[in-house]
C-alpha cells in the first residue's frame, strides 16, 4: 500500500475539517449578506416604483381636474344681500401669484362632479416649496355666493422640492392698448379677481423652476339656471 492509500484510509484531520468548516460557514455569511443586500434593493425600488406611480396617478388626476375648470357664474356676496346692498354677477375665479381658486367639473374624488379646487404653493418644511391641490365637491349644496364657505376635504401634494412656483393669468389688456393690427392685446397678469372685473383669464400658467405649464380655460358661459338674474 503505498502512501496515497494509506492518507485515504486514514481520513481527514481535525485542522483540515475545522478549516473546512470554517471555509463553509463564511461561505454562507457571504451568500446570505448578499441575499439581504438584494431583497433590501429589491424591496427599495419597489417602493420607489409604487411612490412614483401614485405620483404619477395623482398628477393625471389634478391635470385632468384643471383641464376641466368651468366657467362659473356667482353672486359678489352674500354680505351684500344681508346689508340690502345690489349684488353682481362675476366670475368663480380668484388668481393670485400663489395660487387661484376656480371651479371644475372634473373633481378627482369624484370622476364628473363639480368642485371648487384651490391650487397654490406653500413652504415645506426644508424651506422649499410644494405645489398643492385642494378640493370641495359641491354635491351637498350649489355654490351660490363668492363669499360662500366650503369645505376642501381633499388635499394632494402634487409636486415638492421645488426652487420656484408662480401663477399668472392670460386676459385682455384692461387699459384697451392696441397692436399694431387694431386688436385689443393681451397680456398676462399677476393677479386677477374674475368677481371685481366680471370677466374670467383666458389662460393660465404655472411656473415650476423655470418649467411653463399652460392651461387653456374655456369660454365664458353661465353654467347653472339658478344663478340667472331673475331667480335672485
Amino acid at each position: 500500500m503505498d502512501r496515497y492509500s494509506a492518507r485515504a484510509l486514514r481520513g481527514f484531520t481535525l485542522i483540515e475539517v475545522l478549516l473546512s468548516t470554517s471555509i463553509l460557514v463564511m461561505l454562507l455569511v457571504l451568500v446570505a449578506y448578499a441575499y439581504q443586500l438584494f431583497v433590501s434593493y429589491s424591496e427599495r425600488r419597489l417602493s420607489d416604483f409604487e411612490q412614483r406611480f401614485s405620483e404619477y396617478r395623482q398628477m393625471e388626476l389634478v391635470t385632468g381636474a384643471l383641464r376641466h375648470l368651468s366657467s362659473f357664474r356667482v353672486l359678489s356676496a352674500s354680505s351684500a344681500q344681508q346689508s340690502g346692498q345690489q349684488q353682481n354677477f362675476g366670475f368663480y375665479f380668484l388668481g393670485r401669484d400663489e395660487g387661484f381658486t376656480a371651479v371644475t367639473n372634473n373633481a378627482i374624488s369624484k370622476a364628473g362632479a363639480l368642485a371648487v379646487i384651490r391650487f397654490f404653493r406653500e413652504n415645506d418644511e426644508n424651506g422649499k416649496l410644494r405645489l398643492v391641490y385642494e378640493e370641495a365637491l359641491l354635491d351637498a349644496a350649489p355654490l351660490v355666493h363668492a363669499d360662500q364657505q366650503l369645505n376642501f376635504s381633499k388635499r394632494v401634494i402634487v409636486a415638492s422640492n421645488l426652487e420656484n412656483i408662480t401663477f399668472s393669468y392670460y386676459a385682455i389688456d384692461r387699459n384697451q392698448v392696441l397692436d399694431d393690427t387694431g386688436v385689443v392685446k393681451k397680456i398676462w397678469y399677476p393677479v386677477f379677481d374674475g368677481i371685481e372685473i366680471a370677466d374670467q383669464p383666458e389662460k393660465l400658467r404655472v411656473t415650476i423652476d423655470q418649467f411653463d405649464w399652460v392651461i387653456t380655460l374655456p369660454a365664458k358661459t353661465q353654467s347653472y339656471k339658478q344663478l340667472q338674474a331673475d331667480d335672485v
